[in-house]
């Protein structure tokens, strides 16, 4: 039996009870009552110095906390990662309570509250403007403080984008400033004492076209050098963004993740020519915590109605919306999905929630070992945008847990 493992489905694989450092995950879901989130901190670590590896010492990795905003993996992650990416002043609070120091920290989001950019420029957070509302706030913030707070811009790429689940830049969006208004917002950042970082270029999350990845890294970064060039901005660091993604279905194929190193590497060494001592950024969430986490919920009933096999979990999509496929996916299939320490004679089933929707659905049809009540329904690939993204008040049942182990 191996003695590691990359991800929580490799390990289910290899050890249907997946018996983890001795102990069973029975024994590890002993202490909750109900559905529950299972966090393996050695497969976060081993994605993470993976990815490092043999990167550009110029490459920093931040973590994107709304992947997952679990205290304990942020409080993990603070002794590991170079940097951390936040979406809100709940994040922010949540990074300091956990140890990572405001100089590791840039806040980004369409629609900061005068609370939220007064708290990040009062530690010294970069903040990612946004706008030129934004932009001026911060300033007479800097002024009332007396220090220049450190700020980025935010670009809407002007280049299309491909491959990415979810599309943050190429077109209209509310995110970031429109390349057409990118001089006038610099002409009027230079009149405010801020300490301008930088770019953050952000195109989009839940990409698997390696190809696709590189191409958007190295257009955003000439798209840096280029504003560096025509208005002679001094970059302390470039932010690139993220949207490496994982495999969830059948035909989905994992990352190449030797060729995107390959090709940030390349562009370090452009970076190098071009700058003295900027840092490039690459933010990972899902990529980083996303296979190294499962839900689990238990089958409470069994049913057949209309021909279809029915086992009702004490789960559902107040607890895992994206597993259920209704946070935002064009075609509903079901995540990776296996049973606890059972295999055998297999049945087809219609695995579905607790709630009084027709929404509440984890798998139309999927054959698993034959199924009681009481069997614990594994989902995988949960780590990310799981529990903080659902509806957890919905209909009011109890909330799940989460651990890291």
């Amino acid at each position: 039996m191996k003695k590691f493992y990359e991800t929580a489905l490799d390990l289910f694989q290899d050890d249907p009870s997946m018996t983890y450092k001795n102990l069973p995950l029975m024994r590890n879901l002993e202490r909750f009552q109900g559905p529950s989130y299972v966090y393996y901190r050695d497969m976060i670590d081993n994605r993470l110095s993976t990815f490092k590896d043999g990167l550009n010492d110029i490459i920093k990795i931040h973590y994107a906390i709304k992947a997952n905003p679990n205290p304990h993996i942020v409080e993990h992650l603070a002794r590991h990662a170079d940097g951390f990416d936040l979406a809100s002043g709940f994040e922010l609070d949540l990074a300091l309570n956990t140890g990572v120091h405001p100089s590791r920290i840039s806040i980004a989001g369409p629609a900061k509250s005068l609370s939220e950019l007064r708290s990040a420029a009062s530690v010294g957070a970069t903040v990612n403007i946004e706008s030129q509302r934004e932009l001026d706030i911060i300033g007479q913030l800097s002024e009332e403080m007396g220090f220049s707070c450190p700020v980025a811009l935010r670009i809407n790429v002007p280049f299309e984008t491909k491959g990415f689940g979810l599309k943050m830049g190429g077109s209209p969006r509310q995110f970031g400033i429109d390349w057409d208004q990118v001089p006038a917002m610099i002409d009027r950042l230079t009149s405010y004492q801020l300490d301008f970082q930088g770019l953050h270029l952000f195109s989009g999350s839940q990409n698997l076209d390696t190809e696709q990845i590189s191409i958007v890294q190295e257009k955003s970064y000439d798209l840096a050098r280029k504003l560096a060039d025509d208005f002679q901005l001094t970059m302390k660091k470039i932010n690139l963004g993220g949207g490496l993604g994982i495999p969830y279905y059948p035909n989905d194929r994992a990352l190449d993740s030797t060729e995107i190193k390959l090709g940030l590497n390349r562009i370090a060494e452009q970076a190098a020519r071009d700058f003295d001592n900027v840092t490039l950024a690459l933010e990972l969430g899902r990529y980083l915590v996303g296979e190294a986490g499962i839900y689990v919920c238990e089958v409470i009933d069994i049913k057949r109605s209309g021909g279809v096999n029915y086992a009702i979990t004490n789960g559902g999509l107040h607890h895992h919306l994206l597993a259920t496929g209704n946070f935002g996916q064009v075609i509903r299939r079901s995540f990776p999905i296996k049973v606890l320490g059972k295999t055998g004679v297999e049945d087809s089933y219609r695995i579905t929630g607790c709630l009084c929707t027709p929404l509440d659905i984890f798998a139309s049809d999927i054959k698993l070992p034959r199924l009681e009540v009481g069997d614990k329904i594994l989902v995988f690939q949960s780590g990310a945008y799981g529990k903080s993204s659902s509806p957890s008040g919905f209909l009011s049942h109890p909330d799940a847990k989460e651990t890291l182990i």
